[in-house]
């Protein structure tokens, strides 16, 4: 993930991608990520989108109350993420996506992102369905969990007979 964010001390803005090389066809996942104190974040836009074609978006607003000391501090926050298929080979700069709070708009990005023929990416895995950390960076806590309940084998490593502890 490559994250940008906007350059203001709030709201917090991020947007993200979840690759920034594919083949004409495959789909790229553009993800914005607000946290505002001075009102709920809304009206969210991909902005420039060149060479793709928008295929479906989801969104989901959050609120968010800490008490720390006795001061309370209320943020709401908005969760927005495009479905982008490539559809032309060239280097495309998606974005900057923008959100409005308030009377304010404000922007993240751009992105910049390169589209090859049909076969020339490296294949994407897809996100296991069970993974509830959504097939992210490697750090899965509950790796071995669910790939028990899925019937595959926990890895086995090797380990120094001398450091064996008895049951």
């Amino acid at each position: 993930l490559i994250p940008r964010v906007a350059l203001a001390d709030d709201p917090e803005i991020s947007a993200t991608v979840d690759t920034q090389r594919l083949a004409v066809g495959e789909i790229l996942r553009l993800s914005l990520h607000v946290v505002s104190s001075h009102g709920q974040p809304g009206h969210a836009l991909p902005g420039n989108s060149a060479g793709f074609t928008v295929v479906g978006n989801s969104s989901g607003p959050s609120q968010q109350v800490t008490i720390t000391n006795g001061r309370m501090i209320s943020q709401r926050g908005l969760d927005v993420s495009w479905s982008l298929r490539a559809e032309k080979v060239g280097t495309w700069n998606v974005g900057p996506v923008s959100v409005q709070v308030g009377s304010q708009t404000y922007r993240a990005g751009p992105v910049r992102i390169v589209v090859v023929a049909r076969g020339q990416s490296s294949p994407r895995s897809a996100p296991d369905p069970l993974d509830p950390f959504g097939g992210g960076g490697g750090f899965d806590p509950f790796r071995s969990l669910l790939d028990s309940l899925n019937g595959q084998p926990s890895p086995r490593y090797p380990t120094d007979p001398k450091l064996a502890i008895d049951a």
